[in-house]
């Protein structure tokens, strides 16, 4: 635990990656991300990754990350990834497949665009003025 600590807090932004639990996040989720408190998480970008069998791709589980992220003090970015009825969407590997798998890509790539130029922005940021005090 004192790794993954040390991990966060190097970290300059986060890919939050979920499958919808009961319309929310899965309960080991939730927990990780109280275990290592705000303080670690603050003032850093992330991204939300979400994946369900059904039509939506998560998208109520990304709802609570924002929720969550948010009162961790990490902004994250207002593009998300669903990944729809991941089951036929997906190959083994995870490789995107099928009618939605362009759909997938073009996502991932607007996904990781925006949070790699909000990372760098925040940390140059962080490196001019520092952080609130």
């Amino acid at each position: 635990m004192d790794d993954m600590a040390e991990r966060i807090s190097k970290a300059d932004c986060f890919v939050l990656v979920s499958p919808e639990y009961n319309h929310s996040i899965p309960p080991p989720l939730s927990n990780f991300l109280d275990h290592f408190g705000n303080s670690r998480y603050a003032y850093k970008p992330s991204a939300i990754c979400t994946y369900s069998s059904g039509p939506f791709g998560g998208v109520r589980a990304a709802m609570q990350l924002r929720a969550i992220t948010g009162e961790l003090g990490c902004v994250a970015i207002g593009t998300m990834f669903a990944a729809p009825q991941a089951q036929s969407s997906l190959d083994e590997a995870g490789k995107p497949v099928g009618p939605n798998g362009e759909l997938l890509i073009g996502q991932m790539k607007a996904v990781m665009k925006q949070l790699s130029w909000t990372a760098e922005a925040m940390k140059q940021h962080k490196a001019k003025v520092g952080l609130p005090q």
